[in-house]
């Protein structure tokens, strides 16, 4: 009878098939985050049609069976749950259409909030495996999935009809809120790049999800416009180098050539001085 193999060696086993399936599934899943984080969008932004409304579905059954998977095949259950804790809620909620019912109830807004939050999250995960949170590529396609996600957060939160429902009409009849999705990423671009605007949430989902956003910019815009300056920089540089320098030599170094060519014409005197005096004789 063959005896059962060591606990480190299926631990070894299954953390080797672990880091296969997520390498044979991560390019289909960062498809899926995407097109996740467009439905949730529209679905923020307006009503979807039916067929998107089943590819919402189908999509979300997919991020479960392949959280399920890798939850079985993980040897640590309780630090895999720890890591993708914003995945399970984003997973747990039950779907985003379902959340319709709760709308019209201000006391559980920040469902949709951390329904914002962990959709933008799964699709920066994405992105980070797929480009290793590396470079300035990696930092601008983050960035435009927080503008975009962040925008139709605040047009759900700050809309005039939503406001109305939660008890800011004075603020609607003043003109106040958000009135399109396009209103809503002009006034997120313009508080994401710290320029700021005349408006300024009123509703308390509204206000957390701004905040968040200008943590956010305050970390990356600095260092999105530190790669912009260096790839300026560096062009000047590389024109600099480009051109042929005309600039003078240095002061010693002419000296020192005007002194070589004397000697030299020194010699060339006194040969042509020695010949003529061969000559002549």
């Amino acid at each position: 009878m063959e005896k059962p193999p060591p606990a480190s060696r299926l631990k070894t086993q299954r953390i080797k098939l672990l880091v296969t399936v997520t390498a044979m599934t991560d390019k289909l899943m960062i498809w899926l985050a995407l097109v996740w984080i467009g439905l949730m969008i529209g679905d923020l932004v307006g009503h979807l049609p039916r067929p998107l409304v089943i590819l919402n579905y189908v999509i979300w059954a997919i991020f479960g069976f392949d959280f399920v998977l890798k939850f079985i095949l993980a040897p640590h259950k309780l630090r895999f749950l720890k890591k993708n804790w914003i995945t399970v809620l984003s997973l747990v909620l039950p779907g985003f259409r379902l959340l319709r019912i709760f709308r019209a109830l201000a006391a559980l807004r920040a469902l949709s909030l951390v329904r914002i939050l962990a959709s933008m999250n799964l699709g920066m995960g994405a992105m980070s495996r797929a480009m290793g949170k590396r470079g300035l590529g990696y930092v601008v396609i983050v960035t435009a999935i927080v503008l975009f996600g962040g925008a139709a957060g605040m047009y759900q939160f700050e809309q005039p009809s939503q406001l109305i429902q939660d008890g800011f009409a004075s603020v609607a009849a003043s003109g106040g809120g958000l009135k399109s999705y396009s209103d809503a990423v002009w006034w997120t671009a313009m508080l994401m790049t710290t320029i700021g605007s005349q408006y300024w949430p009123v509703t308390m989902a509204g206000r957390v999800l701004c905040f968040l956003l200008s943590m956010y910019s305050l970390g990356v815009f600095g260092y999105i416009t530190a790669a912009l300056a260096s790839f300026f920089v560096g062009q000047d540089k590389e024109d600099d180098k480009s051109k042929p320098d005309t600039t003078p030599a240095p002061q010693g170094a002419s000296l020192e050539s005007l002194l070589r060519e004397t000697r030299a014409m020194r010699a060339e005197m006194a040969n042509i001085e020695a010949l003529l005096k061969q000559r002549s004789a």
